[in-house]
């Protein structure tokens, strides 16, 4: 007979097991058991789009880390801050219109910095909307509906990646993520002291430096600088009328300020040294850039660099008729502000140039990677944080 929800909150809180998860260390469990097949669903509610993920998966007993048995997953165009209150259910409908409602035993809805953006008293309006309409669905679901600040995001990613190359179970170095989306930026790894975030999970403990910069992402970078014409390829038509020069030093130097003055990061990596970390990974917007530039095989930042530069030289008309080698996609407009920002970001910004670690793409390693996955790793991690004054993720 499986264990009443009392008697497994006291085997996991006596050492053996441990499912405390929160930002300001309270305790949240779920009806989770050894032995028991579970699934869930996790919404990265994001600021172009919504992806729905669904995870079924069993505990390992002897890690006590969970093993994923399947992932299947859907997505909805536009963010869900840009919804009109009545679309939103035909919104969720189509996110959801695929999904079993008889056997979830979870479901967290978690927006992320398209939601951060907007008036607060709108966003909780918002999300009490969501968490309603789900309740309706899903009658027999625990759902938990939020906007998860970037930190915390920054650290789902860091548990998704570290899981999927099998680095908790190794127990040796671990790699950091940096994650690139349309409003925000996100970094996450292992360092000496002056932690966010202490994590321990099969028995060996992390301390882990997480930030996100808001205000970084691809989108919401580019949308200050859509005049800039060094910015975009050669010909290329700007919201003002003027022509695109195509010019990757001076649209780096017109990014720059951006990175160093407005956001304050330079030298990060300096002032949070790297410990016990053997790697960088790029995933989302840097992994789509560096596959825009076909440098994921071999990508560095000096790769990233020249292939942008070689890039923002091209003739507009060239490449959206696809004469050139690159696809023409519709999105290879901006490539050359996307490979202008990331490499200022990289350099100026975390200093990972000098850091002496290797950086790669998260196609490199044909890793299929997003922080939703790290959602289902907090039933069995003990997470601790410490309070950051001046955050950029405050809601």
């Amino acid at each position: 007979m499986l264990p009443t929800k009392k008697a497994w909150c006291d085997v996991m809180l006596s050492g053996k097991f441990v499912s405390i998860f929160a930002m300001t260390c309270s305790i949240v469990m779920a009806d989770y058991s050894f032995g028991a097949e579970k699934k869930i669903a996790v919404v990265d509610a994001g600021s172009t789009g919504s992806r729905l993920y669904i995870y079924e998966y069993s505990p390992d007993p002897d890690t006590g880390i969970p093993v994923i048995e399947k992932e299947t997953s859907s997505k909805q165009k536009g963010g869900i801050q840009d919804v009109d209150a009545n679309n939103l259910d035909t919104y969720l409908e189509n996110l959801f219109g695929s999904v079993n409602k008889d056997n979830i035993s979870n479901i967290y809805f978690y927006s992320t910095a398209g939601m951060r953006q907007i008036n607060p008293d709108i966003r909780a309006s918002l999300n009490e909307q969501v968490k309603k309409w789900l309740k309706a669905e899903f009658p027999s679901s625990d759902i938990d509906v939020e906007t998860i600040p970037g930190r915390k995001e920054a650290l789902y990613a860091w548990l998704a990646l570290n899981y999927v190359n099998n680095l908790f179970k190794l127990q040796g170095d671990t790699q950091g993520v940096l994650d690139m989306g349309g409003a925000s930026t996100q970094i996450a790894y292992e360092v000496n002291d002056k932690e966010d975030f202490t994590v321990e999970i099969n028995r060996k403990t992390y301390k882990l430096n997480t930030e996100s910069f808001l205000g970084l992402g691809l989108n919401l970078a580019m949308s200050q600088y859509l005049n800039q014409e060094a910015c975009f390829p050669v010909g290329f038509t700007l919201p003002d009328g003027k022509k695109g020069t195509g010019d990757f030093d001076a649209c780096s130097k017109a990014i720059m300020p951006l990175i160093t003055d407005v956001q304050k990061l330079n030298n990060y990596t300096k002032l949070h040294p790297v410990r016990n970390t053997h790697s960088f990974l790029l995933i989302s917007g840097y992994d789509y850039t560096a596959s825009e530039l076909r440098i994921t095989k071999n990508y560095s930042i000096k790769n990233l660099g020249k292939q942008g530069e070689d890039f923002c030289k091209q003739s507009w008309m060239d490449l959206k008729a696809g004469k050139t080698s690159y696809v023409a996609s519709p999105f290879i407009w901006h490539i050359c502000f996307d490979s202008a920002l990331e490499e200022d970001l990289l350099t100026l910004g975390y200093r990972l140039d000098f850091a002496g670690l290797p950086v790669k793409t998260a196609s490199t390693v044909s890793y299929n990677l997003n922080w939703p996955l790290g959602v289902v790793l907090t039933p069995f991690v003990t997470t601790s944080s410490n309070p950051k004054e001046n955050t950029h993720t405050d809601l």
